[in-house]
């Protein structure tokens, strides 16, 4: 039984040294393999080891001599404005409500939402047969008075025409006269009035004519020609017409609105302005103006007028800005950026402010000089949106770097691709 074991065990043992010695065996294998790799890999002669040397030479030669491509503009002297900022909204420089005088239907209307109107043009009309009737009425009782002056005056009655304008007249004459001494009793209830002859005989006809009631009819048909023109509304200025209520054969109301009538030959732009920049500012002051419908135009304007009041509880006083508008594009209710010339100074060397960079806590621009950039150190002074004043470190018709700058070093070789008007 103790040999038939042993056996069993020396069996096992060489089954273990066995894998061992296959194990060390494919180590030694793959070790052999790997050294032969690494080996291949490394140029074998002098020649492609020169090769591979002198590509990657090529490519470090090639980047450090590639320009950066940059923006520049010339530094020049001109002048620099500081302005005072605004914000507001558009309004229509003449707006008025058409109101009507008279009630009824309406028998005309010639215009629509939108249209542009000139003056005296015809709005609308209403049904005016009562109002012509009652104009004829008073227009004879008128006559009628009149004929009755004029025998009270003693014309002759045979030329009746003749005799009725000739007594028109003097009646007209002396109403003309009495007018003036109304007028002058009420600029100045002290007045002397002394009666000359002529005044006398005016004072004489008049009179008469009230004696006679020729001053009742005269105003009753004035009243009536009033009247029946009311019944027709005419445009008062160019402008269009907007909030049209109405439509051909409805009925309005005597006092009711109709519509309205916008002026947009020009608008005004109602801004606020802070009251420690309102001594910078006058009437006439010149202003750029953005408004948000259009970004990318900028409108041109003057300062209008300058209000005599301060919000106290905004400390902001308004400023308005008149704008031409020919095309019509400006509408009531816009709002604007505006920018109002406040301090000019003439005849300073400014640079853009985007050229200036802060290296070390110190101003710095590059200027372009024959090809390379080069670091100059700045000393500013005045600036305002787009421009800086400087007294330091730049000379008239330099090429100043304004885009593409942001990572440049002294003399790094740069290629200009665009010059920017200053």
């Amino acid at each position: 039984m103790v040999g038939n074991g042993l056996k069993i065990m020396n069996q096992k043992n060489k089954k273990w040294i066995w894998l061992i010695v296959g194990a060390f065996g494919i180590g030694l294998y793959f070790l052999e393999f790997g050294l032969k790799a690494e080996n291949t890999a490394i140029p074998q002669s002098a020649d492609e080891s020169t090769l591979v040397a002198t590509s990657v030479e090529t490519r470090k030669v090639q980047i450090d001599i590639e320009p950066v491509p940059v923006e520049v503009a010339i530094a020049k002297k001109q002048k620099l404005i500081q302005h005072v900022r605004a914000t507001g909204y558009t309004e229509a420089l003449q707006e008025m409500s058409m109101i009507s005088q008279q009630g009824g239907q309406i028998t005309e209307l010639p215009i629509r939402e939108n249209m542009l109107v000139e003056q005296d043009q015809l709005l609308l009309a209403l049904n005016s047969e009562e109002q012509r009737q009652a104009f004829i009425d008073a227009q004879n009782r008128y006559t009628s008075k009149l004929s009755q002056y004029a025998i009270e005056l003693g014309f002759d009655s045979s030329e009746r025409e003749n005799i009725l304008g000739q007594a028109e007249e003097r009646f007209l004459a002396s109403m003309a006269e009495e007018l003036k001494k109304v007028d002058g009793q009420t600029k100045n209830r002290k007045t002397d009035i002394r009666l000359t002859d002529k005044s006398t005989k005016y004072n004489r006809l008049w009179l008469t004519a009230g004696r006679v009631g020729l001053i009742t009819a005269w105003t009753n048909l004035e009243r009536a020609r009033l009247t029946l023109e009311q019944t027709r509304l005419y445009a008062p200025f160019d402008g269009h017409i907007v909030d049209l209520k109405l439509s051909s054969g409805s009925w309005i109301k005597n006092g009711e609105e109709v519509l309205r009538l916008i002026d947009l030959d020009q608008v005004v732009v109602n801004s606020r302005v802070l009251e420690s920049e309102m001594r910078h500012i006058n009437v006439g002051s010149p202003a750029q103006v953005i408004f948000v419908a259009y970004p990318d135009t900028v409108y041109t304007g003057t300062v209008d007028v300058i209000r005599s009041m301060v919000d106290p509880e905004t400390g902001t006083c308004e400023v308005r800005i008149l704008i031409d508008n020919p095309n019509f594009r400006l509408k009531p209710g816009m709002f604007a950026n505006a920018q109002i010339a406040a301090r000019v100074y003439n005849h300073r060397l400014v640079v853009r402010t985007d050229a200036i960079l802060n290296r070390d806590e110190r101003d710095v621009v590059f200027v372009v000089e024959n090809g390379l950039a080069k670091w100059r150190y700045i000393a500013s002074d005045l600036k305002n949106e787009i421009y800086t004043e400087i007294l330091k470190g730049v000379q008239e018709g330099d090429s100043v770097i304004v885009s593409g700058h942001y990572n440049l070093a002294h003399d790094t070789p740069v290629a200009v691709v665009k010059t920017i008007d200053p």
